[in-house]
């Protein structure tokens, strides 16, 4: 695994600008493939594996938590009540909730080159990789 790492921080990355594109090497490709498939076996593993200790926790109310040398495995279910049709309305709470207007704080940034006070944007950067 260690190797695994080594070769991703040393691979090949290549910013071509004119194409506006990444290009990386054939061998960049297949490592990141491979990776990208031992992500989807692991997340399979890990559903199958969840579903496998819950239907366990049902069967067995008293089994809360595993805890191992090398692992710890917990469970507790949380429950959450959602309308799903007519309700009484004596079982309604009404809750106000104030927003941004976003297209207005835009306006204004547009404008005078600076978000209005009390007024804050954080950026999420977000890679994504797929299998194709």
């Amino acid at each position: 695994m260690e190797e695994i790492l080594n070769k991703l921080k040393t691979m090949d990355l290549t910013y071509i600008d004119k194409e506006n594109s990444l290009k990386v090497t054939e061998d960049t490709e297949k490592n990141i493939a491979m990776l990208l498939e031992i992500e989807t076996l692991m997340e399979q593993a890990r559903i199958v594996l969840e579903q496998r200790f819950i239907e366990l926790a049902k069967e067995n109310k008293q089994l809360k938590k595993y805890e191992g040398s090398l692992i710890s495995i917990g469970y507790s279910p949380t429950r959450r009540l959602k309308i799903n049709g007519t309700v009484d309305p004596k079982f309604i709470k009404k809750i106000v909730k104030e927003d941004l207007d976003t297209k207005l704080v835009r306006e204004f940034q547009e404008t005078t080159g600076e978000l209005p006070t009390g007024v804050m944007e954080n950026v999420f950067e977000h890679i994504s990789f797929k299998l194709n």
